[in-house]
């Protein structure tokens, strides 16, 4: 995994980015928990994660269903956390598949194919 991380605290939010290349299964898992420890330890329930820059290789279908198992398994309080994620054109795919199982299994994640869709999402649930 070769993946550049920063996080942003933007009042009710943390705006996370990524960059880099994410290889497999496990690389998944990695970002899942820093999501997930970033929400947590900044107190935080809303999450704008920017991944258009983030290449996945070696990710499948599979991979992103089990990632979503992985949350109920691993993750107790991943449900609360609402997630508006701006998706790589090339890896936006599998990651609507991965939106579609999220939101089947009751979490709060959505992928755009932009900051503007992805955001404008995000401040809809703010203010709902």
């Amino acid at each position: 995994m070769d993946v550049k991380t920063t996080i942003e605290e933007k009042g009710d939010y943390l705006h996370i980015t990524a960059v880099g290349r994410r290889e497999g299964y496990d690389d998944f898992v990695t970002g899942a928990k820093n999501i997930y420890g970033a929400a947590i330890s900044h107190k935080v329930k809303y999450v704008l994660m920017d991944c258009s820059e983030l290449l996945y290789v070696n990710v499948s279908y599979s991979d992103a269903f089990n990632l979503v198992r992985f949350y109920e398994q691993e993750l107790s309080e991943f449900k609360n956390i609402l997630i508006s994620t701006i998706g790589n054109p090339e890896n936006l795919e599998v990651m609507k598949f991965w939106e579609s199982i999220c939101l089947k299994r009751g979490y709060k994640c959505r992928v755009f194919p932009d900051e503007i869709e992805a955001k404008q999402w995000l401040d809809s649930e703010l203010n709902a």
